[in-house]
């Protein structure tokens, strides 16, 4: 063998050489990233705060959202509120937002439908949020969301809209609580007679309102009037509040023990 046939015979094993260097080099590369992501797939999501909740306690949100095992793990939870996926449809929660404050934990904020009103239905009281679903029931009411008495239904159903026999009925139920709702007026209960003549329960004040007409005005009169209630029992009537007097006067039947 000559010289030159040694020299062909060397580089061809130094290239060898060199390619099985490269070829470990790759996989030892793969082998490590692939034990990073391994790593970091099985990070699960161990602390979570919740915030903002009020009819759930946090760890019913913790057990509605993160269920499942793929659901609690921190990079895919990551990944899809990178994304923007789609969240999960709770009962009672109009949306979630999920922050991430460490590698194993997350902020929830919660933000739930909020209650405007409820119905006595078989023993139970049946709230329904601002668009008419009903969203809870309860065998005991809540503090200042008032109860509605004398609208007629078809039926009630958890989780569906509320359907009423007459027409148009439903939106002056919720126009009427929503104006109370921004006056901070925190009605006991509404009622409406037989004719839609409805009155207001605060307390132990009665006040008559009339039909729905006017009823921003009423409200608002309402509003300016509440802090002279007292102690007073009876009723306060506004059923001939008339938006173009500025000295118009109401009267009210006291009530005596």
């Amino acid at each position: 063998m000559n010289i030159r046939e040694q020299k062909i015979r060397r580089r061809a094993a130094e290239k060898r050489k060199e390619a099985g260097k490269k070829i470990f080099r790759v996989l030892a590369a793969v082998i490590i990233v692939a034990a990073v992501c391994i790593g970091i797939w099985n990070i699960k999501i161990k602390n979570v705060e919740v915030i903002n909740n009020e009819r759930y306690t946090p760890q019913q949100i913790v057990d509605m959202l993160f269920a499942t095992e793929n659901e609690k793990r921190s990079l895919l939870t990551f990944l899809k509120e990178l994304v923007h996926t789609p969240h999960k449809e709770l009962p009672m929660i109009q949306s979630y937002s999920i922050e991430f404050t460490g590698i194993d934990s997350v902020s929830v904020i919660v933000y739930e439908n909020k209650l405007v009103g409820c119905i006595c239905y078989m023993g139970s009281y049946m709230y329904f949020d601002r668009d008419g679903l009903i969203v809870e029931s309860r065998t005991e009411p809540y503090e200042g969301i008032p109860v509605i008495d004398g609208i007629q239904f078809d039926q009630i159903v958890l989780y569906q809209k509320l359907s009423v026999t007459k027409e148009g009925i439903f939106d002056a139920v919720m126009n009427l609580t929503q104006l109370l709702s921004v006056h901070e007026i925190q009605a006991d209960k509404i009622t409406y007679d037989e004719y839609d003549m409805v009155t207001v329960t605060i307390g132990d004040v009665k006040v008559s309102l009339g039909d729905s007409s006017n009823m921003e005005g009423k409200i608002s009169e309402l509003a300016a009037m509440q802090s002279k209630f007292g102690d007073l029992k009876g009723t306060l009537h506004l059923e001939t509040y008339d938006e173009s007097r500025q000295d118009a006067e109401y009267y009210f039947d006291i009530e005596t023990d």
